[in-house]
């Protein structure tokens, strides 16, 4: 109970200290301006994000060895309903948690579940701090963008190379998931729109990859607090306001929040249907299992 308590506390004080900046003012007036259309837009590019979980998460039992694979359906459907795992751990962990729990596999699969969670989060976090350096650069003063470019190239070759040593079939898994991350950044970046942001959307999308690149450290739920001041940072190299683009950021998220539990929620009445390509469930299949 200490150490849950330990992980939490940090993530309370983010929010709080958001909310408290931020003010309720601010929140109320920057909910009224969100226009419902190209909000709905951008919690459909989310949903998307979300469904592509499924493939990449078969990518990645793919690549480690674990059998049987879950069919497309069922690796998606699962995936979804482990959405639900966001708000009780942060940086993720919680999906991770419930998804292999709920996937049926035996214990003797333990250690290749965690193998597909490394590598899930570390090619993740690759692909996401490649889309935020990106996103960074032309926010940066125009002597630093070749430097910043070439380095950033650098370390991706280098982080691609360090992982291809693992000796994992990393490139499906890192295809989808940069089909997944991009899909969520430009969710964001038309959620930013949709509160009454008056920037462009390649704008948006720059600071949205910073965001959510902020958002990936494990000090919060759902990355509250950190994207929010990751915004508010990069707001006046846009030309906005600080509190206001973190209150848009703030909304959207939430709004987006909401949306992914609901359909996390909603998924549990999908039928899973055959869990693996040879029609058995993964835990029947996995000797030992119960």
């Amino acid at each position: 109970m200490r150490r849950w308590a330990l992980r939490i506390v940090p993530a309370v004080i983010a929010i709080g200290a958001s909310l408290w900046w931020i003010s309720g003012a601010e929140l109320l007036s920057t909910l009224r301006a969100c226009r419902p259309l190209p909000m709905l837009a951008a919690l459909l590019l989310q949903f998307l994000g979300t469904l592509s979980l499924g493939p990449r998460w078969r990518a990645a039992l793919n690549s480690v060895g674990a059998k049987p694979l879950p069919t497309l359906r069922a690796a998606t459907v699962l995936s979804m309903r482990s959405q639900v795992g966001v708000v009780l751990a942060p940086g993720g962990f919680g999906a991770d948690a419930l998804r292999g729990y709920e996937s049926g596999y035996g214990r003797e699969m333990w250690g290749r579940l965690a193998k597909v969670a490394f590598l899930e989060r570390a090619i993740g976090g690759i692909c996401l701090a490649s889309l935020a350096g990106f996103g960074l650069l032309p926010l940066l003063p125009a002597g630093w963008r070749v430097a910043g470019g070439c380095a950033i190239v650098i370390g991706m070759i280098a982080a691609y190379i360090a992982i291809g040593a693992m000796k994992f079939n990393f490139r499906p898994v890192a295809e989808w998931t940069l089909v997944v991350q991009l899909l969520c950044v430009s969710g964001l970046a038309v959620g930013l729109s949709a509160t009454g942001t008056r920037a462009s959307l390649p704008s948006l999308f720059s600071v949205a990859a910073v965001a959510a690149f902020a958002s990936m450290v494990p000090l919060s739920i759902n990355g509250y607090g950190l994207r929010e001041l990751a915004l508010a940072v990069l707001a006046p190299r846009i030309a906005l306001d600080p509190k206001s683009l973190a209150a848009s950021g703030l909304i959207a998220s939430t709004i987006f929040l909401a949306g992914t539990i609901a359909a996390a929620l909603a998924a549990r009445f999908v039928p899973v249907g055959p869990e693996t390509d040879e029609g058995d469930s993964c835990r029947s299949m996995v000797p030992g299992s119960s």
